[in-house]
């Protein structure tokens, strides 16, 4: 989950949703590769406090006190496998060219959404054969937001294959 780096939202609530990582935004490349690195090590545990679901905190101004940083460096990267898709949902058409390009130096090409209502009929219309594997969910979006949005798809409203897509 993207959020700006006003917004120190309550980690319980982005549990409920099932968010795996959150980052404060503008993202730079070295975070993207942790975020990446994150999500794409299973082995990984990203925190010891007791919550319901892992959440992992990139950018240190989040206020955790007993969250785990992990750190990681793009040569401790896996390689992504050749179905990886991911979907970045950000109505900032700056913020969509400055991930996009990160990614893509990354060998990964991303699509775009613009609100959580498009990421939903995104991820619909993915064909069976090449679904998703990976979001990237801005929090503050017009039509919906990407709270409900990240909590409609968990609930399988975009389909049950997406019910526990890392976002």
């Amino acid at each position: 989950m993207m959020t700006p780096v006003s917004n120190q939202g309550d980690i319980r609530v982005l549990a409920g949703l099932e968010v795996r990582v959150c980052i404060h935004k503008p993202v730079n490349p070295t975070e993207i590769l942790n975020v990446l690195a994150t999500v794409n090590d299973e082995s990984t545990v990203l925190l010891k406090n007791g919550l319901p679901r892992d959440i992992q905190p990139i950018k240190s101004s989040v206020n955790l006190e007993s969250a785990k940083i992990v750190e990681h460096h793009s040569m401790s990267m896996k390689p992504w496998p050749d179905e990886t898709r991911i979907l970045i949902v950000e109505d900032n058409r700056v913020n969509q060219i400055v991930l996009k390009g990160l990614l893509r130096k990354q060998g990964l090409t991303p699509n775009l959404a613009d609100s959580g209502l498009e990421a939903i009929s995104t991820l619909e219309a993915a064909p069976d054969d090449a679904p998703y594997t990976l979001i990237f969910m801005d929090c503050q979006m017009p039509n919906m937001d990407g709270y409900e949005a990240s909590r409609l798809i968990h609930q399988g409203k975009a389909g049950d294959r997406y019910r526990n897509i890392p976002i």
